[in-house]
């Protein structure tokens, strides 16, 4: 995630907008949206999805939340479905993970909301750790409550030596750490160790769920056509 500043091409104008899609300040933080002639004119075959991306005006809304300074650079701070609302706060996971990152016996971290009865979302850490390492969960909450604010410090806290589920390109697969929505095979490449067979684990229940039930697995299960096929005979048996 870029938290230094960007300089929008030619030809491609940058706007920042609120919940309303209307134009926010400058400095203000906000739904990235550009257009100009080398945009894209839709997704192939989904009307629906285009119509939630590009607005009448042929502005493409990217999911990325950012803001323009005076001399407009763009800075780019999250994805707007990775920020997480606690008590009416608005926290930037990436700001959370950078600041983990940066504890010498931390390798990688993802910061994402789960549900809280009454603040709405609460802040989950995922640790990967270094080999060796000896952190605990108040180690952890205790370096990120050192360095930025008291409602930003994850009130909950894995730890593992194993990496964390990242597809091909790099980016978090932070559905599969939540254990919620679909994540597809193709998206993950199986690229981390362990990650693989946690994924086959829960795409298997899920197939085996929907069996139970007399409907067709999922398309996405991570365990492919014979993997579903194979859940499917086992849980009619």
């Amino acid at each position: 995630m870029h938290t230094s500043p960007v300089s929008p091409v030619p030809t491609v104008s940058v706007k920042i907008v609120d919940e309303r899609g209307e134009e926010v300040g400058t400095g203000e933080t906000g739904e990235v949206c550009i257009t100009g002639p080398i945009l894209m004119a839709g997704y192939w075959n989904k009307p629906e999805a285009t119509a939630e991306a590009i607005d009448e005006g042929g502005w493409l809304h990217t999911g990325d939340l950012g803001h323009l300074d005076e001399d407009g650079f763009l800075f780019i701070t999250d994805r707007k479905k990775d920020m997480i609302i606690r008590g009416g706060e608005n926290i930037y996971s990436v700001e959370i993970e950078q600041r983990l990152v940066n504890h010498p016996e931390i390798a990688d971290a993802a910061i994402f909301g789960v549900a809280h009865p009454e603040l709405g979302e609460e802040v989950k850490a995922t640790i990967q750790l270094e080999e060796g390492s000896t952190l605990s969960e108040q180690d952890v909450k205790q370096w990120v409550a050192d360095g930025l604010a008291s409602f930003k410090v994850p009130a909950y806290v894995d730890l593992t030596f194993d990496k964390l589920p990242r597809n091909a390109s790099g980016k978090l697969l932070k559905n599969a750490l939540r254990g919620v929505g679909e994540v597809s095979f193709e998206e993950t490449m199986l690229g981390s160790p362990g990650v693989g067979t946690r994924l086959r684990r829960a795409g298997r229940a899920r197939c085996r769920r929907a069996a139970a039930r007399g409907r067709a697995p999922s398309s996405s299960c991570p365990t492919g056509r014979r993997g579903r096929t194979r859940c499917g005979r086992s849980a009619r048996q």
